[in-house]
């Protein structure tokens, strides 16, 4: 509720903070506690999806924490988690990832892209992928949480026919969709 929001501090390491709006829930939820990390399971859709927020309990930069977060801190918080009341403060946030990612899908294993066969979507068949590139946005607000993903995959040329090599003339010299 945008009425629970009150402006806070919001700390960036040990010694450095600013002022931000922070969200305040209280609720019983996914929580999960150990020596060093605390973390709420915010369920979404029926408790299909969740929003897991890991918070260590030291003030760490975001260098820090990247070092501290492991596998087994992930692991903990997700199966060893109790349903109860919680007091949660959390700023609003906003968080856009994305790049070319076809370099680790061939780590994982996906190899041969640019000698597939693509007569599914080109009359030739031909050509080969060049490039994926990914990107992905969540945003956390009082409305709740909203997220979005795309996928492009480029094609070299090849993998689509030419036609009539003569330009098409196209003036959008006038109003336009």
């Amino acid at each position: 509720q945008k009425e629970d929001t009150k402006e806070g501090d919001f700390w960036f390491n040990s010694s450095s903070q600013a002022r931000v709006p922070l969200m305040h829930r209280s609720d019983r939820m996914g929580y999960f506690e150990d020596a060093k990390w605390q973390a709420v399971h915010l369920a979404y859709a029926a408790n299909d999806f969740m929003l897991v927020i890991l918070v260590p309990k030291e003030k760490l930069s975001s260098a820090e924490l990247a070092r501290a977060l492991s596998a087994d801190v992930v692991a903990g918080a997700m199966e060893e988690q109790a349903f109860t009341k919680v007091n949660f403060t959390l700023p609003r946030f906003k968080v856009r990832q994305g790049g070319q990612i076809l370099p680790r899908l061939e780590a994982y294993g996906l190899t041969g892209l640019d000698r597939g066969d693509y007569s599914g979507i080109s009359p030739k068949g031909v050509g080969s992928v060049s490039n994926v590139i990914h990107e992905a946005v969540v945003s956390v607000d009082e409305n709740g949480t909203e997220a979005a993903a795309a996928t492009a995959i480029v094609m070299l040329e090849g993998a689509f026919p030419h036609g009539d090599e003569t330009p098409k003339e196209v003036k959008a010299d006038h109003p336009f969709a």
